[in-house]
């Protein structure tokens, strides 16, 4: 625990945890009426990508693997958010890019999970889940569980962090590998939890789909992959000679890839040969990527693509102070009065943790990510040929609503 925490004779602590996770499959096939969300969509799915977009330009300044879950970090923030007052909720809000007033936000992001969990398609297997775990005693205030339940669909369960923290680890932890199939583990390191703990709110996303046509395995070969440093590794590189919408934008390459359904799609980006990662994704904004959507369309494609699988942890304290609400990391400065009225000025933010996991393959593509934000009370006519045999940045979209869930960039293939 920070000095600034040790220095309060009674300390509590509030955490936060959302949890994501993609993979896909084929799932029965149910006809429905198209589902018309209560709220608009658009408020939170735009605040979504736009927050994801920025927070990518400051992940992404070394060359190496990143993968995260833009949708996943928002969510778990807004619910923060939801019990800030005055500068903090300004920050954090600013920092989520969130435009809308508060309880349209929070009607729009209920109305984005059932869009999302509605515009699947029967193809797809989507499961959302948010949950509130509290310190038996300690008093939530009853507007903030009315707004974890309303619009987040959050239940409540107590534990005893103050007499066995380790013990409500091991069942939070429990419940995102459960929430996630397994594909995230340990979210929550020992000592990360401690007698101070009051509350944790948790949210998991699971997806799973297949491609909407498979690589074929045949086809697949070890081809050399080559990283910005010059080094070249050999990868199992897969084919595939089909129609995709894609698009050269002044010599990088989108390329798109439907998932069964195609209510989702995987967005290649390969910048053009010369040029760092870390340079082309400068160009990722989202009015940006809306007019590249414009330019794309379908033609024959020589797709040559890495399987690969990719794991990211990161501890995003830091990273979101440097985006502007590092007042919500300060004790005695942050305000959750929503949250608590009575510690109002003595919760902040002393942790955010994020994992994340991505695995592509020729049948598909498998994904997971996790978030912890820990508060604590301190006190053309011929086929286009694109190779991805060197860096390229990604995206798994849910199309319909424009919703970014995760994105990275591979800058070196794990098979």
């Amino acid at each position: 625990m920070e000095p600034s925490v040790r220095s309060f004779t009674k300390s509590f602590a509030f955490c936060l945890f959302l949890i994501g996770c993609m993979s896909f499959a084929l799932v029965g096939c149910v006809k429905n009426a198209p589902f018309v969300p209560k709220y608009p969509v658009k408020p939170a799915s735009d605040s979504n990508n736009e927050f994801g977009l920025a927070l990518f330009q400051q992940l992404n300044n070394a060359p190496k693997n990143v993968f995260f879950s833009p949708y996943s970090l928002s969510v778990a923030l807004s619910m923060t958010a939801a019990g800030a007052r005055g500068e903090t909720a300004e920050a954090m809000k600013k920092v989520l890019r969130q435009v809308a007033k508060d309880k349209d936000y929070n009607a729009s992001i209920h109305s984005m999970r059932e869009y999302l969990r509605h515009n699947k398609g029967s193809a797809i297997r989507l499961d959302v889940a948010n949950r509130l775990w509290a310190q038996k005693g300690y008093t939530i205030e009853t507007s903030f569980q009315s707004k974890m339940t309303k619009f987040y669909n959050a239940p409540l369960r107590l534990l005893d962090f103050a007499k066995q923290a380790e013990s409500a680890r091991h069942t939070i932890n429990a419940w995102v590998e459960s929430q996630t199939q397994n594909k995230i583990k340990e979210l929550l390191k020992p000592n990360v939890l401690q007698n101070a703990t009051k509350l944790v709110l948790t949210n998991a996303i699971y997806f799973k789909g297949n491609w909407e046509n498979k690589f074929d395995k045949s086809n697949t070969s070890t081809k050399p992959f080559t990283m910005e440093n010059g080094e070249k590794q050999n990868v199992p590189m897969m084919f595939a000679n089909r129609k995709f919408r894609t698009a050269d934008i002044d010599g990088h390459r989108l390329v798109s890839l439907p998932y069964k359904g195609k209510a989702f799609d995987m967005l290649l980006f390969l910048p053009k040969k010369g040029v760092k990662l870390a340079d082309a994704s400068k160009l990722l904004h989202a009015k940006q990527l809306a007019a590249w959507e414009q330019k794309m369309y379908k033609t024959k494609v020589q797709l040559s693509l890495p399987r690969f699988k990719m794991t990211s942890a990161f501890s995003m304290g830091k990273v979101l102070s440097d985006m502007g609400m590092s007042i919500a990391f300060k004790a005695g400065q942050a305000d959750f009065g929503g949250i608590n009225k009575k510690d109002a000025k003595q919760l902040y933010i002393s942790a955010v943790v994020h994992k994340a996991f991505l695995e592509v393959n020729e049948e598909g593509s498998e994904a997971a990510a996790a978030t912890a934000v820990v508060m604590t009370k301190s006190a053309a006519s011929l086929p286009t040929v694109v190779t991805f045999n060197r860096p390229f940045l990604l995206m798994i979209r849910h199309v319909r609503s424009n919703t970014i869930l995760f994105m990275g960039q591979l800058h070196k293939p794990q098979p």
